[in-house]
């Protein structure tokens, strides 16, 4: 049997026992994001998974498994639907800022049988550098400029490592430029506690022509980040006056005029 057959007929699962529905929705999961994300049209794929310490402290509950546990499963279980041409990498994202990742395997050089072995036998390992990595991992593709590359980042959390202030969406517009895609499933819900990730998230796949999905945690099912985060949450202040309504004499008062406060504002303002 040839390495290549053995990767599609292995068995074995790194999650906790399932019932078989629950499979089959994995299944049916898996099946989604390679459609989703496209990642059958790259002829260079690199996979960058997150290692940190948090993707162990985090369960995705409808799968009784940690998101170290599901990222490992859903790379295994996309290695079948990934055509035979495609040029495998694969990267880590963990440490602290400037240490060396766990793996660093240029696009071309893993079989899809190697990167199985990886996966199974990674290791949580520290915070979330992930402009670092992302910064280092163009070395990874080919220079060739005709072949259309991605990088497929699977993470749940936001970057740690400032890179001496390089801004994630200039630079997303720099790789862009190199024929390089960010495509990427994130763990985390889409509220607003979580708007700083989604950000740079944003940043990332749209200047690329990548996509995001995100994993329900408690349906199991992958959405496409249809909402746009940042301009939801984003506090917008009226604006402000100096104020003269208590003499000159009183400095620096400034106030906001009620007709430009929010009607739920004035409502609010009259019961008080």
């Amino acid at each position: 049997m040839s390495r290549e057959s053995s990767v599609l007929s292995l068995p074995d699962s790194l999650l906790p026992y399932q019932a078989p529905e629950s499979r089959s929705v994995f299944l049916g999961m898996q099946q989604r994001l390679f459609q989703d994300l496209q990642l059958f049209r790259y002829d260079e794929l690199l996979f960058l998974v997150d290692i940190s310490g948090s993707m162990v402290m985090e369960n995705v509950i409808c799968m009784n498994a940690t998101r170290f546990e599901v990222m490992k499963e859903m790379v295994q279980k996309l290695l079948p639907e990934i055509p035979a041409y495609t040029a495998l990498g694969m990267g880590t994202i963990g440490g602290d800022c400037g240490t060396v990742p766990k793996q660093w395997k240029p696009a071309g050089s893993l079989s899809k049988e190697d990167i199985h072995d990886i996966a199974r036998f990674l290791i949580p390992d520290g915070t979330t550098p992930l402009l670092s990595m992302l910064v280092a991992a163009p070395e990874l593709f080919s220079d060739t400029p005709s072949k259309s590359k991605s990088i497929f980042l699977i993470s749940d959390g936001a970057n740690t490592c400032r890179e001496g202030g390089l801004d994630i969406c200039s630079w997303a517009k720099q790789i862009s430029e190199k024929n390089i895609s960010i495509n990427i499933l994130t763990f985390l819900s889409t509220t607003s506690d979580n708007t700083d990730a989604f950000a740079e998230y944003l940043c990332l796949a749209e200047l690329t022509g990548g996509q995001i999905i995100y994993l329900d945690n408690y349906r199991c099912r992958l959405e496409p980040l249809a909402l746009d985060l940042v301009k939801t949450c984003t506090f917008t202040l009226p604006e402000f006056q100096r104020s003269s309504c208590w003499g000159p004499s009183v400095k620096d008062l400034w106030m906001i005029p009620k007709k430009r406060l929010p009607s739920n504002q004035i409502k609010r303002s009259k019961k008080s």
